[in-house]
C-alpha cells in the first residue's frame, strides 16, 4: 500500500496538470488539506496526454480525483449522477472479479 502523503502528492500534481479552471472549483481548505498533507520528496510527473492508469498513479490518486470531480467539477445533478453510477458500475465489476479470483484460486 502506498503511503497517504505519496497520494496527496499525486492528487496534487493531478490538480496542477488540470490547471486553475479545476483548481478553483476546489473549495480553498480541501485543497490546503491536499498541499499539507502531500509527500514533499515525491512530486511525479502528470502527463495530461496519458490516462492516469498508464502514468503508474495509484488507485487511491485516482479514487480521490473522483470524488473531487463528483463533489466540486459537475455542473449539474444530471451529470453527477451519471458519474456516481458509473463509478458504482464499476466498484460492482471490480468486486466480481475479485470474488471469481478468490474462487478460481
Amino acid at each position: 500500500m502506498k503511503r497517504t502523503d505519496n497520494i496527496f502528492s499525486e492528487v496534487y500534481n493531478i490538480l496542477l496538470a488540470l490547471g486553475d479552471n479545476y483548481i478553483s472549483r476546489i473549495p480553498a481548505k480541501v485543497l490546503q488539506t491536499i498541499k499539507n498533507a502531500r509527500n514533499m520528496q515525491y512530486s511525479p510527473m502528470i502527463d495530461k496526454d496519458k490516462s492516469l492508469d498508464q502514468q503508474n498513479v495509484s488507485k487511491d490518486a485516482i479514487d480521490m480525483i473522483a470524488l473531487l470531480h463528483i463533489n466540486y467539477w459537475c455542473y449539474s445533478e444530471e451529470e453527477k449522477n451519471k458519474l456516481y453510477n458509473i463509478l458504482k458500475e464499476n466498484e460492482k465489476k471490480e468486486n466480481q472479479r475479485l470474488l471469481k479470483n478468490i474462487f478460481n484460486s
